[in-house]
């Protein structure tokens, strides 16, 4: 192989390497944008049910270093994601559970 080629085909490498690493880092945030700002359309397409079908409840922030009074409170809220039937369907109804730490 003559030396052009060479470096053609080591930038294509380092090119698709980067490629890559793009694609994972957007899917990634798409993922954890998803999660946060759209929780009920996160949820429900885990778990095959339809958004409406969804009930999140708000998760309590008084476990924050932040939160009155201020500091480590030694605790923090565990998801708790319960997936149930009824005549119409599944539902689903994710709670927040305290855990001290």
């Amino acid at each position: 192989m003559d030396e052009a080629f060479k470096n053609t085909l080591r930038s294509f490498f380092h090119l698709s390497r980067w490629a890559v690493a793009i694609f994972l880092a957007l899917m990634g945030a798409g993922a954890l944008g998803l999660r946060k700002f759209w929780p009920q359309r996160w949820y429900g397409m885990q778990n095959d049910v339809p958004i409406e079908r969804v009930s999140v409840q708000p998760k309590p922030h008084d476990c924050e270093w932040g939160s009155a009074p201020l500091g480590d409170k030694n605790c923090h809220y565990e998801e708790s994601v319960h997936r149930l039937q009824d005549k119409e369907g599944p539902y689903l109804i994710v709670s927040w559970t305290r855990v001290t730490d």
